[in-house]
């Protein structure tokens, strides 16, 4: 009987563990605001008090302003690709990035899978970029 109870709270305890993984998404671009970063070419970290969650991710604001422009464009500013690498589709993969690994483009937000991947795409982001929308007009069941 001990034993029971024992498995069914650590059930609990699991079921509750992932709950709060899943209320609490991963901040986004290690924190800079993206409104910064695209309006004013430059890094500032947010603040947790002004914070927005936006297709999965947490972006944070310096200010109440910079939040506030956020929310009411929040497509302008937020990762673009539904955070999916824009490397790894020009390869034909699916992959999501890692919201921290990002860099700037045409005052857009992409993300990537690691450091190798950001290097190459800053490198040669107009081909990439042309090679993804390529494989979205041969195959339209891409994203």
């Amino acid at each position: 009987m001990r034993w029971a109870i024992f498995s069914a709270f650590l059930f609990i305890c699991a079921i509750a563990s992932a709950a709060d993984e899943a209320a609490d998404p991963p901040v986004a671009l290690r924190g800079h605001c993206p409104v910064c970063l695209i309006d004013a070419d430059h890094v500032s970290p947010g603040k947790q008090e002004f914070s927005s969650t936006y297709k999965g991710y947490k972006y944070l604001f310096p200010r109440k302003r910079t939040k506030d422009k956020f929310d009411a464009n929040p497509d302008r500013y937020a990762i673009q690709l539904d955070g999916y690498s824009p490397v790894s589709r020009a390869d034909g993969k699916d992959e999501k990035g890692d919201p921290a690994i990002y860099a700037v483009y045409n005052k857009k937000i992409y993300i990537f899978t690691n450091e190798q991947q950001r290097e190459e795409f800053v490198k040669d982001a107009a081909d990439i970029l042309d090679l993804r929308e390529a494989d979205k007009t041969a195959r339209p069941d891409r994203g």
